[in-house]
């Protein structure tokens, strides 16, 4: 992660409203990522905590224990190698204040390539979340939509801890379904998770990347 992290942690620090704290478990680095993670430490008022697993977990274990170790009624999933836009954390907040039935929210993302430069899609039109279908979201179709596909990405992903009693632990059913997919799964079935159409972060495609919303052919 260390060639993006940077700029993550840049973003994670504007914030307009501030984090409370920045919670991270590393899963077996072998780059330079946790000494940016200490010099990072060092430039915030705000706690950030970093936890070194003793094996490899693999991201949706070590994603899981990551909200397990949060301490904040609202929590944000955050990769390594994207970038938050400065209201991200405000917009989300206000949007769950003013949406108690949702126990989280998913943002759109701008798609950017491994330069950091737009590739002129959003998230929400590279996995086909078009009108049609987020019309039939908010008409309760969601756990549905769901069952037919990847939606909801972890990185534009908010969630309340008092969710968390409900979506853990991640099950290990198929490779395909990973954490993401599975807090979105479950919290589908009872209507339990909005959207807002809005880029709150800039989602990086890059040759590395464990998963990724890949293009699909034209």
């Amino acid at each position: 992660g260390e060639e993006f992290l940077p700029k993550q942690l840049e973003s994670i620090k504007q914030q307009t409203m501030p984090v409370h704290e920045l919670v991270v478990c590393d899963d077996g680095s072998r780059d330079t990522t946790l000494a940016i993670l200490e010099k990072f430490q060092q430039s915030v008022s705000f706690p950030v905590h970093i936890h070194q697993n003793t094996i490899n977990l693999g991201s949706s274990k070590n994603f899981e224990q990551c909200l397990q170790k949060c301490s904040g009624e609202i929590i944000f999933l955050c990769d390594q190698d994207d970038v938050w836009m400065p209201e991200k954390v405000e917009r989300i907040v206000n949007y769950l204040t003013e949406h108690p039935e949702h126990d989280a929210v998913f943002s759109n993302a701008t798609m950017i390539d491994q330069a950091g430069f737009p590739t002129g899609k959003t998230s929400f039109e590279q996995i086909e979340f078009t009108a049609d279908v987020q019309d039939k979201w908010n008409a309760g179709g969601s756990f549905r939509i769901l069952l037919k596909g990847y939606i909801v990405t972890g990185a534009a992903l908010a969630i309340k801890k008092q969710a968390l009693e409900r979506i853990s632990p991640v099950p290990i059913i198929t490779p395909e379904l990973i954490h993401d997919g599975w807090i979105a799964l479950n919290l589908s079935i009872h209507n339990k998770i909005g959207f807002m159409k809005d880029c709150l972060i800039a989602y990086r495609e890059h040759s590395n990347q464990q998963v990724g919303l890949k293009s699909k052919p034209e």
